[in-house]
């Protein structure tokens, strides 16, 4: 810890203490220091006053300019590991008043800081300790220890940001309602922002794998994510099962909502059922009859027909896929009979004949769809949104995060971003990072009381 390292002591013995060898040694480096100095011009003196960070250098205090960090042994050659030794080449204009021992510009000493274990008079350095401006130099010493470690930060910070492509991680396959929100917020980010924002598909258990390799990503803000609700539900999931989380909602920093859907209740048109009603009335004479498609279990699609069939008090078997439009696609080609679709998938689907609208998991009709009742309106008190938001990895720089965060914002008033939403009717519902997060935390406790009555689904 810092605060341990800090405690710096005088490595060499106090004046009384030292033989007429350590003298001798400590009068040749003085005269030798101010000779070489005095033989330096200003700028060259200047010139070792800098401390190389990865590629980057930064100016040193001028009292300091060099700083060497080594294991410290006795005189015997013992190791003590956790004793470090800092050697400081410093300026000092006054001698120490307590010692008398002449320090001048130049002269080089060394300091040591014991670890907490306290190796005491064992360490290197044996005997009382004297002063030679140990305040001044400790002070000096704890700015430039704490320069080192906000280094890394400040510098990111300075970086014009961006300079470089971004990537945008959808956890679910083209055609899904996360691509259909992603595709376009790219576009606009990649003019806005006038650096090349890239979508790219990682789909899998339901948004896990494209959610955990954000979680994992450098929090630089190179990669974001486009996730669904199902981000949510997951750890929860985890939890229930026992197994250890794929990812917390900790690791992300909430940067917007982008859409918030609910999901309409849609069966082939050469089914018999016309209402909801007559779906679950068909289901409990039928058990275990119907088949219906989902993106994945506890996904976005499985947990709201999930949540359906218990207040219903009816049951299907699920079918999953590995997304949105894989689902739509084992409906419509006979495996699945129903799904509980995003509306922007759905719309089209409805247009063509191909698919009958049952009812909405909205609170209020979708004005897309005005005709289809809610579930509540049918007496099922059920609830959903299929949202989309964007993240970045937890640890990202307050000054990317605004960045992004105003890209976004600037992107969802665009004229292309609602033209596009708008297209694939998919109303945008923006919340900025405060908000979102807010929402976010109301969300997840609804979701996992869901995911708990739901229960272990194998």
């Amino acid at each position: 810890p810092i605060d341990s390292e800090i405690r710096l002591k005088l490595q060499r013995h106090t004046a009384g203490a030292l033989d007429n060898q350590a003298r001798t040694i400590a009068d040749q480096q003085i005269v030798s220091g101010n000779t070489a100095r005095q033989a330096r011009s200003r700028e060259a003196r200047r010139s070792q006053q800098k401390i190389a960070l990865g590629n980057t250098q930064t100016q040193m205090p001028p009292e300091v300019d060099h700083l060497m960090l080594c294991q410290n042994t006795t005189d015997e050659g013992k190791v003590f590991p956790d004793v470090m030794t800092y050697h400081l080449s410093f300026t000092l204009v006054e001698p120490n008043k307590n010692t008398g021992f002449p320090l001048s510009r130049g002269f080089k000493t060394a300091w040591t800081a014991a670890a907490a274990a306290g190796l005491g008079s064992e360490a290197h350095g044996l005997g009382e300790h004297h002063d030679f401006g140990k305040t001044m130099i400790a002070k000096r010493l704890r700015s430039l220890l704490l320069l080192l470690l906000w280094l890394p930060a400040v510098l990111l910070a300075q970086e014009s940001y961006p300079s470089k492509p971004i990537t945008m991680i959808v956890p679910f396959p083209p055609g899904g309602q996360a691509d259909i929100s992603a595709r376009p917020l790219a576009a606009a980010l990649t003019r806005i922002l006038k650096q090349p924002v890239v979508v790219i598909n990682r789909p899998g258990a339901s948004g896990v794998i494209g959610n955990r390799a954000v979680a994992a990503a450098p929090a630089d803000g190179y990669t974001i994510l486009v996730s669904l609700a199902s981000i949510v539900t997951i750890p929860a999931v985890d939890e229930m099962f026992g197994r250890k989380p794929a990812y917390s909602m900790g690791d992300f920093a909430p940067l917007a909502l982008i859409s918030a859907d609910p999901p309409i209740l849609v069966a082939r048109a050469d089914t018999p059922w016309k209402s909801a009603n007559d779906l679950v009335a068909y289901a409990k004479a039928n058990p275990d009859d119907l088949v219906y498609s989902h993106s994945g279990l506890y996904g976005p699609a499985h947990l709201p027909m999930e949540m359906f069939l218990k207040e219903a008090g009816a049951e299907m078997r699920g079918l999953p896929a590995v997304g949105g439009a894989p689902a739509m696609m084992l409906v419509l080609g006979g495996s699945a009979a129903m799904w509980p679709s995003p509306p922007a998938m759905a719309g089209p689907q409805i247009a063509a004949g191909k698919l009958r609208p049952l009812a909405t998991f909205g609170a209020k009709r979708d004005p897309a769809f005005p005709d289809v009742p809610t579930l509540k309106e049918l007496g099922y008190n059920v609830e959903y949104y299929v949202w989309s938001g964007a993240f970045a990895p937890a640890g990202t720089p307050q000054p990317v995060i605004a960045a992004l965060r105003d890209a976004i914002r600037k992107a969802v008033e665009s004229t292309e971003f609602k033209a596009a939403m708008a297209g694939a009717k998919s109303p945008i519902t923006y919340l900025d990072a405060p908000q979102f997060s807010q929402y976010l935390a109301n969300e997840a406790p609804r979701l996992r009381r869901a995911v708990e009555r739901i229960g272990k689904i194998e």
